[in-house]
């Protein structure tokens, strides 16, 4: 149970990485 709720948090915080960089990409992109 541990280790499963750990995957999922740290996978949760890749994918919220992921997302904000995307997002600043295309914010960059929009701008210039």
């Amino acid at each position: 149970r541990w280790t499963r709720a750990k995957t999922l948090f740290m996978f949760t915080r890749m994918a919220l990485r992921l997302s904000t960089m995307v997002f600043a990409t295309r914010k960059r992109s929009l701008d210039g």
